[in-house]
């Protein structure tokens, strides 16, 4: 299978793809290249594969390392490992035409930038093993229209849904305890949020710019807002404004 450079592993027993060298629209990983196990696709492995349309990943391929689709400005499907746990940092970072992807149950954690500017991507179920979305994990994904949060989520990172102009609603679990900073910013077609009780950190502009947003309703334990939480937001109801700066000060709504 010479489209496939390998790099062997765990004293000769399996490999890792570190390259792929074809040029196929459509492509299945092989779970064994020269009699070795293939455990992992590595680092940049099809980073910039722009004739890539859809790849199929075994179940016994259960690492993806950061990077490895970076800019498959094609591809459109894949088929993850039910086995993988994680999907690592910049992962798919701008597969701009990716569409269709269905996350393994056993996933619990999606890394930082997994799935930076993917920008055709509109509904994703986040699975319920999920703990922490990492930071810019969906910034730029400006068709994403509707995100299920497991009930397993405990924090959002940083910018993590930043600029997600199509992104309507969003319902929090009642797991979760920290929102970054910015991780809503720019989501202009927010019109509601309703924050759980076990809230108890919102980062700096975690919503700033978000143009419809008229309401907000408040976890009671919430002791850590950070500042320009609300900056830009015009539309917010007077009542709740007034309730925000009689709550937290100016600094929330305003720099």
């Amino acid at each position: 299978m010479n489209e496939f450079k390998t790099q062997i592993e765990e004293e000769g027993i399996s490999c890792t793809i570190i390259k792929y060298l074809g040029t196929a629209f459509r492509v299945t990983l092989p779970e064994t290249i020269d009699g070795l196990a293939v455990k992992a696709v590595g680092d940049y492995a099809f980073a910039g594969c722009t004739s890539l349309i859809a790849i199929s990943i075994p179940t016994k391929i259960t690492t993806i390392k950061s990077n490895a689709f970076w800019g498959c400005t094609r591809l459109k499907s894949i088929t993850l490992s039910s086995d993988m746990t994680t999907i690592e940092d910049s992962v798919f970072h701008d597969c701009t035409n990716l569409t269709n992807i269905t996350l393994p149950s056993k996933l619990t954690v999606i890394g930082d930038g997994a799935f930076w500017g993917c920008t055709n991507l509109i509904e994703l179920n986040i699975p319920h093993q999920v703990t922490r979305i990492g930071d810019s994990a969906f910034y730029n994904c400006t068709g994403l229209t509707a995100i299920t949060l497991p009930r397993s989520l405990i924090s959002i990172g940083d910018y993590a849904f930043d600029n997600c102009i199509s992104l309507a609603e969003v319902s929090f679990p009642d797991t979760i305890t920290s929102i970054g900073d910015y991780a809503l910013s720019g989501c202009t077609s927010l019109t509601n949020i309703v924050l759980p009780d076990r809230v108890t950190h919102i980062g700096n502009y975690a919503l700033s710019g978000c143009t419809h947003l008229t309401a907000v309703t408040f976890p009671s334990n919430l002791t850590n807002i950070g500042n320009y939480v609300f900056y830009k937001c015009s539309a917010l109801n007077p009542a709740i404004r007034d309730s925000i700066k009689s709550r937290f000060g100016n600094r929330v709504l305003t720099r």
